[in-house]
């Protein structure tokens, strides 16, 4: 089961009293928590009836005592225990707890909730412990957002603002900010960071698509959009010079998205080329309003052959490291700017 479906059973207060789950966006497991707290405890027992522990701190006596007591002046108390190791390799090293856990299962207090925290990719599935929780319990995974829930996500957080946004203005933040592309690295805190700090701009000058955008772009304006636009430009040495500035740790999304800005260049040279309307040709690209006259614009540094000749070197430049012939990616993505500067090819 998923985030949603840990919700309705929270709202529902129909929350299982064995409930393991696997973590790999913190921000709403925190949300979660936050919700079962206000939903199933009473906040004037609260201390008393939500207890936290991490596995490496708690033995078999303080488990036991904790999940068999009963809650104070409370229909209900909430045991989390957090940083549960449930890859095949590190189960063994901690069986004593782990035992203990499945033994209190058979016949387990129908006043607590057992929460048990994972944030390792892979559970071993096979393991006692894991088949332990299938049979007596439910398992939730707290995944990534996946591109319309990250653009739900967006328009719901302006909300709490009182902005007003549409989904394509949602569509635009959320390709600026990044974190649904397969390579992102970035967490919804980090995103919540980002939203709240341009907010006041948004706010003081209202909401419209133009306002949205521009704001957005001049927010992010020090970051890999920096780049696009220069490579844009065909200027490879202010681009090489913003790739300096960027973070290096996550080269493959650098990668991606300046593959993104050959496609939407080509995208829109062939409407433009074509003379279809601007309403249709940000159909046609998925692409906003700002960012196709923005392309429009670069597009004209460009002939269309010198368009293709990127793209079909950025793929010959992902073959040649999927297969092993270059390990260096930033060496790659430099050799790709660099051609960018180029006089036209054919």
């Amino acid at each position: 089961m998923n985030y949603i479906d840990l919700i309705t059973q929270i709202d529902k207060k129909k929350l299982n009293n064995i409930n393991l789950i696997q973590v790999k966006e913190s921000y709403l497991y925190d949300l979660a928590i936050e919700s079962m707290k206000q939903e199933l405890l009473d906040p004037a027992f609260l201390d008393l009836n939500f207890l936290s522990y991490d596995l490496e701190k708690i033995d078999k006596e303080t488990y036991i005592n904790a999940v068999e007591t009963l809650p104070f002046m409370d229909q209900r108390k909430i045991i989390l225990i957090k940083n549960l190791r449930l890859e095949r390799d590190k189960i063994k090293n901690y069986e004593g707890i782990y035992q203990a856990m499945i033994d209190s299962f058979k016949d387990f207090n129908k006043q607590t909730i057992l929460i048990l925290h994972f944030d390792g990719n892979t559970i071993f599935q096979t393991g006692k412990l894991a088949k332990a929780i299938k049979k007596h319990g439910d398992t939730y995974l707290i995944d990534r957002l996946n591109p319309r829930q990250f653009e739900s996500f967006i328009i719901k957080h302006l909300a709490k603002a009182n902005q007003k946004i549409n989904v394509s203005q949602a569509a635009f933040i959320a390709q600026r900010l990044g974190y649904a592309h397969r390579d992102s690295k970035m967490n919804l805190f980090e995103v919540v960071n980002e939203l709240d700090k341009f907010i006041y701009r948004i706010d003081s000058i209202g909401t419209s698509q133009q306002v949205i955008e521009e704001a957005i772009t001049e927010h992010f304006k020090d970051n890999i959009f920096a780049l696009t636009d220069a490579l844009s430009k065909r200027d490879s040495r202010e681009a090489l010079a913003v790739v300096k500035r960027l973070d290096q740790d996550d080269d493959f999304y650098l990668f991606h998205m300046i593959l993104r800005q050959i496609r939407n260049l080509i995208c829109v040279k062939d409407v433009i080329d074509k003379r279809f309307t601007k309403q249709t040709g940000m159909k046609y690209c998925g692409i906003g309003s700002f960012e196709y006259d923005k392309n429009a614009s670069f597009s004209r540094n460009f002939t269309m052959a010198d368009l293709l000749y990127l793209h079909e070197l950025a793929y010959e430049i992902e073959s040649q490291f999927k297969i092993g012939k270059f390990n260096d990616m930033q060496v790659l993505i430099k050799r790709l700017i660099l051609a960018f500067s180029r006089s036209d090819r054919r």
